[in-house]
C-alpha cells in the first residue's frame, strides 16, 4: 500500500514539487493514441485532409469538455442533443451514403471515439478510447501497405504500453484510497 501523499499524487492531487501527474499523463496518453488512430486512417486514404483536420480539432476540443460544459447553461443537456443527432447521422452514412462497408465502418467508429472522448468520466471510458485507436489501427492495415504505417504502428505500440501501464496504475491507487477509506 502507498503511503497517504504518494496515492494523493498518484489520483492527480496537485503537488507543488510535480510538474506532471499520473492522471494527467494518462490523458495525454489517450490523447496520443487517438491522434495516431487518426493518423493511420489519414496514411491509408480512409479519411481526406478535411475530415482528418475536423475530426482532429474535435479531438482536441474534447480536452475542454468539462470547463466548456460548466460554463454553458444546460451544457449536459448539449452534448446530449449533438450525440443523438450524430448517431442519427453516423446510422444514415453507413445505410445510404458509405461508398463501402469500410467507409461507413470507419466513420462508426470515429463517432464511437468521439462520443467516449466527450463523454468520459472514468478510466473504463479513457481505456475503451485505446481500443477503439486499435480498431482505427486495424481498419488503417486492411488498405494500406506504406512503410510508414509501420512507424504509425510503433508509435501506438509504445503510446499504447504507456497508456495501459498508467492505468494500471490509477486503477490501482483508485482501488487502495478505496480501501484506505473504508
Amino acid at each position: 500500500a502507498h503511503p497517504p501523499a504518494t496515492r494523493d499524487a498518484l489520483l492527480g492531487a496537485r503537488d507543488p514539487r510535480a510538474a506532471v501527474t499520473a492522471s494527467l499523463a494518462f490523458r495525454v496518453a489517450t490523447y496520443l493514441l487517438a491522434l495516431d488512430g487518426l493518423a493511420a486512417l489519414q496514411l491509408a486514404g480512409l479519411m481526406g485532409t478535411v475530415g482528418t483536420a475536423l475530426v482532429g480539432l474535435a479531438i482536441l476540443a474534447s480536452w475542454w469538455r468539462d470547463a466548456v460544459s460548466a460554463r454553458l447553461p444546460g451544457g449536459g443537456r448539449l452534448g446530449q442533443v449533438v450525440i443523438v443527432l450524430a448517431a442519427a447521422s453516423s446510422a444514415l452514412d453507413l445505410l445510404y451514403l458509405a461508398e463501402s462497408l469500410l467507409d461507413g465502418f470507419v466513420r462508426l467508429l470515429l463517432f464511437l471515439l468521439l462520443y467516449r472522448l466527450f463523454t468520459r468520466r472514468s478510466l473504463r471510458d479513457a481505456r475503451d478510447v485505446g481500443f477503439l485507436a486499435f480498431f482505427m489501427l486495424v481498419a488503417a492495415s486492411s488498405v494500406t501497405f506504406d512503410v510508414a504505417f509501420l512507424l504509425v504502428f510503433l508509435v501506438f505500440l509504445v503510446v499504447g504500453v504507456w497508456t495501459f501501464m498508467l492505468h494500471h496504475v490509477l486503477s490501482e491507487a483508485e482501488r487502495g484510497a478505496a480501501a484506505g477509506a473504508v
